[in-house]
């Protein structure tokens, strides 16, 4: 399943979508990548820009984006953001949000100098270790 899921990964990033070729960079998830662990993924920083403007409609888009990166970081902002009343889901993003944690997008992750593809349902349930928890606990403090 592993090997089935990088050639798919390899196929999205060599060809293009809609016209545009997207890299590996502009689908990475990841809140200490590198060597030294201290650099967030390009999508961690634009989101990140998004909450710090609280541009929540925004964030909302993510969750019909073809990004799953961007995808995942909107279920995860826009979930703690209703669960601590900063901003409360509809239905319909509740809904969208429910599906799409049934999907079981693939998610390309990474946590210091190794990177992997992972369920979203697998990161959300804490079977694999990306740090976010940390980066949401910094970015959206509880009251």
């Amino acid at each position: 399943m592993r090997r089935f899921c990088l050639i798919l990964l390899a196929f999205i990033c060599s060809n293009g979508v809609f016209g545009q070729e997207i890299s590996k960079e502009d689908i990475l998830v990841g809140f200490a990548c590198g060597v030294s662990a201290d650099k967030s993924s390009k999508i961690v920083k634009e989101i990140t820009e998004l909450l710090e403007e609280k541009d929540y409609n925004s964030i909302s888009e993510f969750l019909f984006s073809k990004n799953s990166g961007k995808v995942f970081l909107a279920i995860i902002v826009l979930e703690r953001l209703d669960k601590y009343n900063y901003n409360k889901l509809n239905s319909e993003q509740k809904e969208r949000i429910r599906l799409l944690k049934e999907y079981g997008l693939l998610v390309y992750n990474c946590w210091g100098c190794s990177s992997e593809l992972n369920t979203l349902n697998e990161i959300l349930q804490q079977e694999v270790y990306m740090g976010y928890e940390e980066w949401l606990e910094e970015i959206i403090p509880i009251k």
